[in-house]
């Protein structure tokens, strides 16, 4: 019985050092932790995500380092990165978190590209989405701030976004659902964020406060000590 005991407690103690040490890595903080995480990541993009495992990528994600995410994405479409896992509440929230997390611009492109193009597909139907996630002003205002008002409606960013504000403020126009009650607000917040976009008159601060709007610097993150271009 002691062995057994102790068997399992040097089992348990492998899998805490494991994770350990994988956490280490995916703080990207040195050139040999991103050297790491890249190939981490690569491994991840070979096995591609499913309904299981997409917590890693969305870890990788959050490590917000580009080489680390080039690795995970390449050869990928981004906008459909997310497609084959099912909805859950968790990932939504994972996905406004990090929109919360980061200021205007400091959020690496690939990966917001990836999280739009999820939420995309959850808000096509507006009123399942929310019955998913009901996703709140705040929500949905972290997520407009990152419109690039110096670049044009077709700027694939800006195409996501956009595309996701008209769905949600569809909620207001499908005369099937009477109470609306609370999803009026978003709706309207919707409508109001887009007509700041497209209205040469008006801008995002006219539906923003000025903190969102705050711009912080891209952030490629640490560069590993050499970079697999073959």
């Amino acid at each position: 019985m002691a062995n057994e005991t102790n068997l399992y407690d040097a089992q348990y103690h492998i899998r805490f050092l494991k994770l350990d040490y994988l956490q280490r890595v995916l703080k990207v903080d040195n050139p040999q932790a991103v050297q790491a995480a890249a190939t981490y990541a690569a491994v991840l993009n070979e096995i591609g995500i499913n309904s299981e495992n997409y917590p890693l990528f969305l870890e990788v994600l959050n490590t917000n380092n580009k080489w680390v995410i080039d690795a995970l994405t390449d050869g990928r479409d981004l906008n459909q990165f997310f497609e084959p896992v099912v909805p859950t509440y968790y990932i939504i929230q994972q996905i406004f978190a990090l929109f919360k997390k980061k200021r205007k611009n400091e959020l690496n492109a690939k990966t917001l590209r990836i999280l739009l193009g999820y939420l995309k597909i959850i808000y096509r139907e507006p009123h399942r989405g929310y019955e998913m996630y009901p996703l709140s002003i705040s929500n949905l205002n972290h997520m407009a701030k990152n419109l690039k008002e110096d670049q044009g409606e077709d700027e694939p960013i800006n195409v996501l976004i956009l595309e996701i504000l008209r769905y949600i403020n569809e909620m207001n126009e499908l005369s099937a659902y009477k109470d609306l009650g609370e999803k009026v607000d978003i709706a309207t917040q919707a409508g109001k964020l887009r007509s700041c976009f497209y209205d040469t008159k008006r801008a995002l601060n006219n539906a923003l406060s000025g903190p969102l709007l705050e711009e912080g610097a891209p952030q490629d993150g640490v560069q590993p000590d050499y970079i697999y271009t073959g």
